[in-house]
């Protein structure tokens, strides 16, 4: 970006000087005008047009594939790839310099609109004309005659004798004439995009100085040059200007005066220009080509670090970027390129979290810190070549030496066709739990006590959550485990009410042990957020069933397990919170104070409401169209439904009719906040589905309840005919929720629970459960309103 704003600077000096020192001073004014504007839109051009295609490159770029680092340590099932943080990546000049950018950016483009708003300010309160090529525009306001595209303004307030009046005409007819307020435009939105650069000023400068001439010119023509001079001089102290407007008394008086009495330029003059054709090649050849050996490789951390280059032979050349990059084994049936590489990751993620082992003199020497191995994939996938780039000690070089080197191979990575050998750098965090003792400090808690009550934290097989047993792949075991106690937990788990009221969210961090029969004990809070969330967690673990234990030397022992929990907010969750009491309701309910009461009779009386009116339109019927509109509104302080506008549609007709009918809606409750009514934005799904065919499933019981629900679900009984059917759970935003299947169901009532949708960020407000059957057609449908 930096590089790009210098180079456009620079076109612009380059071409700027060549006109004011040289072309400038000549009276072709048309071929300046074109000069300035064709060169203003180059010198930003310039810098962005790449020719390398037409040059044969040889030499890869110096690039290094860097992968995110990996975190070894405490959060075992929160082991999530990671960034370097503000600390490690020091001062933020680029958000510094990014925001002054946009300040400025803002100011200028709010300064623009302001000009734009004065003259349509003139034009609304102004006596308009109809003339032959233009608008005649006579305004109330104190202001010298100017032009804007078509439209000529003329103050009330400004009076001259006629021959002064039909001059000023004439210079104001040669601006709208020859479209001089596009050329202005143009300039302006450039000062926009490019306000600090001193050179976009001085264009605009310039392009208005020749518009005057090219005016003047044009009215000298007519009238003689010393009357057009004497009212230039008479008029020069008149009136406010527009900023972003063509008029007779914008400036530079004595240099038009000196342009209308100078001769005109010889015609060799004209060769003159011929100078601006090496100019632009020299910049293009400067600036349009990216040199390969010119890129810069940065780290993941933010410090720009160079990278020496292997020595190798030409057949044996190692590429740092190719066209295809090796992948991790394990995803080759996955033909989606983007999916087989997320897959690959996550797979060499597994393989390095399953053999990783934090070193023992690492640990009691309380190490941590990032180990940067770099290795190369050679042509047959093996590993080769591996060596650290930045090292911790304490043992950590060698674990992450043996762990690549353990790799199995990798689908080898390709240029033009051809598998190559590909340099990779893997970044490895070591991270201790800074609340669990040290192994020192175990030994001396653990001191008079036998070698059976020994706790472990590193165990050969770590305890595992129920429920995956039947599997024998141990890497599939562990991650069908990790999938289980995350259920367990989702299911289990509530945001507490005093958390939600004060807005708490972070991390609580549970410590427990696991016993040799499985079994839970000794739970504590190793990280608090209170608010009731550690009391919540605490709750969960002593809920969880016997764990597989974990085993050192092939017999059962007692571990030490720690889970990390996030408390997380949804958007929509902390908007409430924050901004309502009570939020907007469809209708009042005379004689129900139960709040929850209160809600579901105005959400029955908005579906009853919406049955009566809404229509399926004929179009869509022919067409066989089906599926969810929302409609987004405001509910303004006094009820009335406002600003509706479509955000998911259909098409056939339906957008059009939800539509009507939200608009169409009688006034609702407003919602309140410190006791007084305030706008409230909602939005609303309408379901449209067509009727069953005879000879097509019939669902005879479909109910939701409760409805509205809280945030602990809701309960759904269905009884359609036998055959494959499945649930699904969608957002607002049309994003799956839930996917349940029923593969072998036999057309007996049957229930279903669905919990846990905050956790999975619903939206606040309505989610939509459907009935599918086996070719995924809607059967059925209901919105459930979540609270």
């Amino acid at each position: 970006m930096l590089s790009y704003l210098f180079k456009t600077t620079l076109c612009w000096s380059v071409f700027y000087l060549l006109y004011h020192l040289w072309l400038g001073k000549e009276t072709f004014f048309k071929i300046n005008r074109w000069y300035l504007l064709g060169t203003a839109i180059l010198g930003a051009l310039i810098p962005l047009i790449d020719f390398q295609w037409l040059v044969p490159v040889h030499e890869e770029p110096a690039i290094v594939h860097y992968m995110q680092p990996i975190t070894l340590g405490m959060e075992q099932f929160e082991s999530v790839i990671i960034t370097a943080s503000a600390e490690e990546t020091g001062f933020d000049w680029w958000g510094i310099l990014l925001a002054a950018y946009s300040l400025g950016a803002v100011i200028a483009l709010a300064r623009f609109l302001h000009g734009l708003f004065k003259i349509k300010h003139l034009y609304q309160v102004g006596e308009k004309s109809r003339l032959p090529k233009y608008s005649f525009i006579n305004t109330p306001a104190t202001h010298v005659p100017f032009s804007f595209f078509k439209n000529l303004f003329w103050s009330k307030q400004f009076e001259v004798d006629e021959e002064d009046r039909q001059a000023i005409l004439r210079h104001e007819e040669a601006h709208i004439f020859q479209w001089h307020s596009a050329d202005i435009i143009l300039l302006e939105i450039l000062g926009v995009l490019f306000w600090f650069n001193p050179f976009i000023y001085l264009y605009k400068k310039a392009i208005k100085t020749t518009h005057e001439y090219l005016a003047d010119d044009y009215v000298v023509a007519q009238s003689g040059r010393k009357k057009y001079g004497q009212l230039l001089l008479r008029q020069s102290q008149s009136g406010m200007q527009i900023a972003i407007s063509n008029s007779l008394f914008s400036s530079q008086l004595k240099n038009r005066i000196v342009m209308m009495t100078k001769n005109k330029s010889n015609k060799l003059a004209s060769l003159k220009y011929l100078a601006v054709l090496p100019l632009m090649a020299l910049l293009f050849l400067a600036f349009s080509f990216n040199h390969p050996d010119q890129m810069a490789r940065i780290n993941q951390e933010g410090n720009q670090e160079t990278t020496s280059l292997l020595d190798t032979m030409p057949s044996d050349e190692i590429f740092k970027m190719v066209e295809e990059m090796p992948k991790f084994p394990g995803c080759a049936e996955i033909t989606d390129q983007a999916e087989q590489k997320k897959c690959g990751d996550q797979k060499m993620l597994d393989f390095i979290f399953s053999n990783l082992k934090y070193p023992k003199e690492a640990r009691e020497k309380g190490l941590e810190g990032m180990v940067v191995a770099s290795f190369i994939i050679e042509k047959d996938g093996s590993i080769s070549g591996a060596k650290i780039v930045r090292s911790i000690g304490g043992g950590c070089d060698e674990e992450t030496l043996r762990v690549i080197n353990a790799m199995p191979n990798w689908t080898p990575g390709k240029q033009g066709g051809k598998a190559v050998r590909v340099q990779f750098n893997l970044p490895i965090r070591f991270k201790l739990d800074a609340n669990a003792p040290s192994n020192k400090e175990e030994t001396k808690t653990t001191e008079g006590k036998s070698a059976a009550d020994e706790v472990f934290k590193v165990v050969e097989e770590m305890p595992r959550f129920p429920g995956c047993e039947e599997i024998t792949d141990a890497e599939k075991r562990n991650a069908c485990a990790q999938t289980k106690m995350l259920e367990f937990v989702f299911s289990n788990i509530k945001y507490p009410k005093e958390a939600k009221e004060k807005g708490i969210q972070g991390t609580v961090v549970v410590k427990f042990i696991i016993e040799k029969d499985g079994s839970i004990a000794d739970a504590e809070i190793a990280r608090s957020i209170g608010g009731g969330c550690d009391e919540e967690v605490l709750k969960v673990v002593y809920l969880m069933p016997n764990w597989t234990p974990g085993k050192q030397g092939g017999k059962a022992v007692r571990t030490v397990f720690n889970l990390p929990v996030k408390f997380k907010l949804d958007e929509d969750s902390k908007k409430l919170n924050d901004e309502f009491e009570q939020i907007a309701r469809f209708m009042a309910c005379p004689g129900e104070t139960d709040f929850e009461r209160q809600q579901e009779c105005s959400f029955k009386g908005l579906i009853d409401y919406i049955s009566e009116n809404l229509k399926y339109p004929e179009l869509a019927k022919k067409k066989g169209i089906e599926g969810t509109v929302v409609i987004k509104f405001t509910v303004a302080a006094d009820g009335t439904i406002q600003d509706a506008e479509i955000i998911k549609g259909i098409g056939g007709g339906c957008d059009e009719e939800a539509l009507r009918l939200v608009k169409s809606m009688p006034n609702w409750i407003p919602g309140t906040k410190d006791g007084k009514p305030i706008a409230t934005e909602l939005k609303l799904p309408f379901n449209f589905a067509l009727p069953q065919k005879d000879n097509e499933a019939k669902v005879e019981i479909f109910e939701v309840f409760p409805n509205p629900s809280q945030e602990n679900g809701f309960t759904l009984k269905f009884k359609t005919k036998a055959g494959p059917v499945r649930l699904r759970v969608i957002d607002i935003d049309g994003r799956e929720l839930s996917n349940l299947p029923f593969d072998n169901y036999d057309g007996s009532l049957q229930e279903a629970r669905f919990d846990g949708l905050f956790q999975k960020n619903a939206k606040r407000g309505n989610v939509i459960v459907s009935l599918l059957d086996q070719n995924g057609k809607t059967l059925k449908s209901a919105t459930v309103v979540l609270q």
